[in-house]
């Protein structure tokens, strides 16, 4: 048995110490089960004494079934570390469990704007997360923008100040090359985010802006945006 890997190597020993030698009808062979009591697996030849991987693909717990031998007094094998384990009506040797994690992991990125609109640069924090506990992030890149901090390592967060010498709307892209989780299993996770830098003020317009002698005028003020952050919700439109 192990702790979670990707694969296992495995070398299967059959000897004898009775003096009358293996015999010569020995099936050398095992095969992997989801269950502890056998069955789903498919029979694979093996080499006595010789190291072979267990694993390749598999996701989950396997337990490990080999064939029984004897020798030539008919003696039947035992095996340390095993339970033996009927199947079907068959005793076999049974190890584990092995536990496999091959399944890359779901890797996200989202983001934190920190800093306002009206800024010279505008400040995003960058949190990646998976769907597993110990993973690394490396191989980032961004593009858009200038980028004052550069990123890398391993870690969750990150901290990116986008900078830009005019007022304008652009967008910015994250991109972790690798996400690992921490058996090796590799996945990349992207995203693209609008960032505004808005150093336009609002425009008020007044119409008329004056006029001759009247019992009354009929006048409309106006209030825009063209910067691109919109118009503060805590404006207080009123006049005198």
């Amino acid at each position: 048995s192990g702790t979670t890997a990707k694969t296992r190597s495995i070398t299967i020993t059959a000897a004898d110490t009775g003096g009358s030698g293996l015999n010569t009808s020995n099936s050398y062979q095992y095969y992997l089960s989801t269950s502890v009591n056998g069955g789903g697996g498919s029979w694979v030849n093996y080499t006595s004494g010789t190291a072979f991987p267990i694993g390749a693909g598999i996701t989950g717990t396997r337990y490990l079934f080999v064939k029984r031998v004897t020798d030539n007094a008919t003696n039947i094998s035992t095996a340390s570390g095993s339970t033996d384990t009927a199947v079907s009506g068959t005793t076999y040797h049974r190890f584990g469990p092995f536990v496999f994690d091959n399944t890359a992991p779901t890797c996200t990125v989202t983001a934190n704007k920190t800093s306002p609109t009206n800024a010279s640069s505008v400040t995003y924090t960058f949190t990646f997360s998976e769907n597993v506990t110990g993973f690394t992030v490396d191989d980032i890149t961004v593009t858009g923008g200038t980028k004052s901090t550069t990123l890398g390592g391993s870690g969750k967060t990150y901290t990116l100040v986008v900078t830009n010498s005019g007022t304008t709307t652009q967008k910015v892209s994250v991109a972790a090359g690798k996400c690992t989780d921490a058996y090796g299993n590799a996945n990349t996770a992207s995203n693209t985010f609008t960032m505004t830098i808005d150093r336009t003020g609002p425009t008020v317009t007044v119409s008329p802006t004056s006029g001759t002698t009247a019992k009354t005028r009929n006048v409309t003020i106006t209030v825009a945006d063209t910067g691109g952050s919109g118009l503060n919700t805590s404006n207080s439109y009123q006049y005198y």
